[in-house]
């Protein structure tokens, strides 16, 4: 099989989650794919039950969705070479993996097609880390906590990959009638070590709660849901900037959870944001690709308008149960993507 499984880091009941960054750790090889892009009137022709009018779907800045037609390892092994590339690193500089899967269907054999994706990359025999299912918008962010974490246990030696991914089986339903929301299907990956690289990691942080409801309903007004996503969005952004004693005036660009635009105008709200410093290219491009948004939104905001040195960025995710958020800081010693 190549990676060796670990074990599964799950989601808390009711916790907090803090990663505070003392040594420098940096993040490079952003990759991803997503799966066919397709437009949004397709899916109302095929899921007319349960689906608002196209309109509706618009307006939040929702146009097409993702749909794989490729095999999870085909795309696994694709990615991850990409990435290794990317961050100019061999296959056997890989110390540990972090791998985080949200899905429909069984989740098992997910996890089999991405270990031999893995493998076929060239992934040695190394450790496999899981992160829950339960995590899902913020799957990246766990997956970065959790990285971070496996670095230090091997004392800083080698270098580890994050990978995720979001698939909606086929024959399932890509409208979350709770959010209001269209899924789409894609992997992202990235590399986390002690080598300068584009981003410095600063801090990231997760607050868990088992009585959070999903964000949004189909009603764009705000209603108690809606706010107490807002609330706790506030808490994980609040808890960043007292941790590395940074203004909201600091940040260069925000990206969120692509829910829809009502997503990013809240999160940018939460964060003390004017709403044009959430990077939102991407929720019209690709719909919302469960944990994989912040790797592809860092990588389409290099190749769209660039990353200055020294720019700071915050990531944060937006889940039915666990918010979380990222602060990283642009750097030009290291190769962007």
């Amino acid at each position: 099989m190549g990676v060796e499984w670990c074990g599964r880091l799950l989601a808390g009941s009711g916790c907090e989650r803090d990663t505070i960054v003392t040594e420098s750790c940096y993040i490079s090889g952003l990759a991803y794919r997503v799966g066919r892009v397709t437009d949004l009137a397709e899916l109302v022709a095929i899921e007319s039950r349960g689906m608002l009018p196209l309109e509706f779907y618009i307006s939040r800045g929702l146009k097409n969705y993702c749909i794989q037609e490729e095999s999870t390892e085909l795309l696994c092994t694709t990615v991850v070479k990409s990435s290794l590339e990317a961050a100019g690193t061999g296959a056997d500089e890989i110390a540990a993996v972090v791998l985080g899967i949200v899905t429909n269907g069984p989740a098992l054999a997910e996890q089999q097609a991405m270990t031999a994706g893995l493998s076929a990359a060239g992934i040695g025999s190394v450790p496999l880390l899981m992160i829950s299912p339960s995590e899902e918008c913020s799957g990246f962010v766990a997956a970065l906590e959790a990285a971070r974490r496996t670095l230090c246990a091997t004392g800083f030696a080698g270098k580890v990959l994050i990978i995720v991914s979001g698939r909606v089986m086929p024959g399932s339903s890509r409208i979350d009638p709770s959010t209001a929301t269209i899924l789409s299907d894609g992997i992202a990956a990235c590399i986390l070590s002690l080598e300068p690289g584009p981003f410095k990691l600063l801090a990231a942080f997760s607050h868990t709660s088992p009585e959070l409801v999903p964000a949004a309903g189909p009603d764009a007004t705000p209603g108690p849901d809606i706010l107490r996503g807002y609330k706790n969005l506030k808490i994980v952004a609040n808890r960043l900037y007292e941790y590395c004693q940074l203004e909201a005036e600091c940040i260069e660009a925000l990206f969120c959870t692509n829910g829809s635009l009502v997503y990013s105008a809240y999160s940018a709200a939460a964060a003390a944001l004017s709403p044009d410093r959430a990077f939102q290219d991407t929720i019209p491009r690709f719909g919302h690709v469960h944990a994989c948004d912040h790797v592809i939104g860092l990588a389409e905001y290099g190749r769209a308008r660039g990353h200055k040195d020294g720019a700071v960025y915050m990531l944060l995710s937006w889940s039915p149960h666990v918010y979380g958020g990222v602060l990283v800081r642009s750097n030009m010693s290291g190769s962007l993507v």
